[in-house]
């Protein structure tokens, strides 16, 4: 391998446990202009949220919207440490699969935050909006408060 070849031409290739210095670029199909991304314009009642609370999500999206396949997630940040990432946390909301159309031109869908502080302990998280299982919107960051 040259040193243009690996990220760090100051490396040792003579160490006794080499590092593997190859480089993967990751590129999911959702960057393509063929599966079109939803995204959120804006979250009902805001961006601070209680259990069991009514949310609705306002969306764009190109094309036609396929109502049997949408899907609310929410994301707990994790962080890690000693190689292990802690507090990993996904769930897929509580949405009606109605869509409806607002006067403006975009999409509603409305749902249930999480049921309980057990499902969703306060604190911060990312909204996502997933059409056809593989078409991810961008993260919108709610806050889940106790009340």
């Amino acid at each position: 391998m040259s040193p243009r070849q690996h990220p760090n031409i100051n490396y040792n290739f003579s160490a006794l446990y080499p590092t593997e210095l190859s480089l993967e670029a990751f590129y999911p199909p959702y960057f393509t202009k063929t599966n079109p991304r939803p995204s959120i314009v804006a979250v009902n009642p805001g961006l601070k949220i209680g259990c069991k609370q009514k949310i609705s999500l306002e969306f764009t999206l190109e094309g036609s919207v396929n109502q049997s396949d949408l899907f609310v997630t929410m994301v707990a940040p994790s962080f890690t440490t000693h190689s292990i990432a802690m507090n990993q946390r996904l769930l897929v909301l509580a949405f009606n699969n109605e869509v409806k159309k607002t006067s403006l031109g975009n999409y509603l869908v409305e749902g249930y935050a999480p049921e309980t502080a057990a499902l969703a302990p306060p604190g911060y998280y990312q909204f996502f909006l997933v059409h056809e299982a593989i078409n991810p919107s961008k993260g919108k960051w709610i806050q889940i408060k106790q009340f």
